[in-house]
């Protein structure tokens, strides 16, 4: 799928990305990773690129199962193509202001690197410069207010008279 490679479980091509499929991915990642090949490098790029797509913003995927597969595959591929010499400046501009510069060196390449982009919707430009490997995700979270609807069932119960005798009274219930 555009370039990527993914497993599905089903025989119809699935366009989403559902948990059965990450998992399967991951575990063919997984071989791949195990004693690789040039060429099985070279594929499992594309699987990477797949799998990294499917993350949520918070690194994960959709389900415990499968993110504990696909951070397992993933780390083993990154073991196998890991260079410990990478330096790379990421540099994030809209036109020609330059909004950040993002630096991956061996001190914090294991560190999560974040900044906000002040208009959006914006266009904005990725220079990226040096030797290594760096993940970029853009991720757009916003809410949106639910509208009032009718409720579904409702049981309210009232006492209505209550004489003398507190033994006996009555009670309204109404049920919608």
């Amino acid at each position: 799928s555009g370039g990527d490679i993914y497993w599905s479980p089903s025989l119809v091509s699935s366009k989403g990305s559902s948990s059965a499929s990450i998992e399967l991915t991951a575990y063919v990642l997984l071989a791949l990773s195990t004693a690789p090949t040039a060429n099985d490098l070279q594929k499992a790029s594309k699987i990477v690129s797949w799998l990294t797509k499917q993350q949520n913003s918070d690194g994960g995927f959709s389900s415990t199962q499968d993110t504990v597969v696909a951070i397992q595959a993933l780390a083993k591929y990154t073991s196998k193509t890991f260079n410990p010499n990478g330096n790379v400046i990421v540099t994030v501009s809209k036109g020609k202001d330059t909004l950040n510069q993002l630096k991956v060196n061996e001190k914090n390449r294991l560190l999560l690197q974040k900044m906000p982009l002040p208009d959006i919707p914006g266009e904005y430009d990725l220079h990226i410069e040096g030797t290594g490997c760096v993940f970029i995700q853009s991720v757009l979270k916003y809410n949106e207010a639910l509208l009032p609807r009718p409720d579904t069932f409702s049981i309210t119960a009232k006492i209505v008279n209550c004489g003398e005798n507190a033994a006996v009274f009555y009670l309204n219930i109404v049920v919608r």
